[in-house]
């Protein structure tokens, strides 16, 4: 599926669960994903031919509030970046121009990730979180195996609410779990 396999070396150890699910022709270890992905515009139909993959650390803020258009009521309501682009090429689809790049990003420090979420559930139980701002949040899930530990999260948090989303019909991770109300 995948061209270069791009994996920042303090991540390396980390991606190797990853890295056993996917097809690729080539593996470099770098230090840091922003070295290398959208540094050079390349059209974004041009996945088609050479698609990317770069795995790596979300660095920088790990949570980022929504404007209140984005909630519902009076709750606050957060997002957490797992991804950059999409394997879709949705027609409407904003990804399309956003990046300079349309090779995709997985980031893979997941348990940073929550622990962010839950210091912020702690300060605002009731509020809502969603995943899928800047990439499909079930595209590849059965790849990243991430969903299980959100949903743990959330279990332990019934006022907080947890909303995935995506236009995919991939459901195999998120079949395995149990519904939760929130």
């Amino acid at each position: 599926m995948f061209n270069t396999v791009f994996v920042e070396k303090d991540q390396y150890q980390n991606a190797q669960e990853l890295l056993s699910k996917i097809k690729y022709r080539d593996l470099k270890v770098i230090d840091k994903i922003e070295d290398i992905w959208g540094r050079v515009k390349k059209p974004y139909l041009q996945k088609r031919t050479t698609l990317n993959l770069f795995i790596g650390r979300k660095k920088g803020q790990l949570l980022k509030e929504a404007p209140s258009a984005y909630g519902v009521g009076s709750e606050k309501h957060f997002y957490y970046i797992h991804a950059y682009n999409c394997i879709y090429e949705c027609e409407y689809c904003y990804l399309q121009g956003y990046f300079n790049s349309p090779d995709i990003v997985l980031f893979i420090n997941h348990q940073e990730i929550l622990n962010e979420i839950e210091r912020t559930i702690e300060q605002y139980p009731d509020a809502w979180f969603h995943s899928g701002e800047f990439s499909d949040s079930l595209a590849l899930s059965h790849i990243t195996c991430e969903l299980p530990g959100y949903h743990k999260l959330f279990e332990r948090y019934p006022n907080a609410k947890l909303e995935i989303r995506t236009k995919s019909v991939n459901l195999k991770e998120i079949l395995n779990l149990s519904p939760l109300p929130n």
